[in-house]
């Protein structure tokens, strides 16, 4: 086989490969073992109908990337919701990636709101579970 021919038999696989993906997007991982921290920052105070940013960290591995940021806004009280993509490719980086989600967040009621972050937690044993954070911001 010529060197013309392996590249283009090269080429072809590579692009076959990536025709087809297997991506997922999930709510991410917002705590990852260890601690039982949740890093995620949201202001005291906010005045009133002013958008501010809320940010949360999250993880994943060789194969994920930082996906969307949804919010939630009822009354006094407002859900972040960060998800990750990954390919479920047979092999990936082993590496512990960090990703930063920002989210706009406002709030149109004056007094004590709550800002919530949601997302999955990797216990030390290797479980999923859901873990929810809140902070207290107070709208003037």
């Amino acid at each position: 086989m010529s060197s013309r021919a392996r590249l283009l038999a090269l080429a072809t696989a590579v692009l076959a490969c990536n025709a087809y993906t297997n991506e997922i997007t999930d709510l991410a991982y917002v705590h990852f073992g260890g601690s039982d921290s949740v890093f995620f920052s949201a202001p005291d105070t906010v005045l009133l109908g002013e958008t501010f940013q809320v940010s949360v960290r999250t993880y994943g591995g060789g194969c994920t990337r930082e996906g969307s940021t949804r919010v939630t806004t009822q009354g006094q009280d407002a859900l972040v919701e960060p998800f990750d993509i990954t390919d479920r490719a047979d092999v990936c980086t082993l590496v512990l990636r960090e990703f930063t989600h920002r989210a706009a967040v406002r709030f149109d009621v004056r007094g004590n709101a709550v800002v919530r972050v949601r997302g999955r937690a990797r216990t030390d044993t290797g479980r999923d579970t859901l873990a929810l954070r809140s902070r207290a911001v107070l709208v003037k």
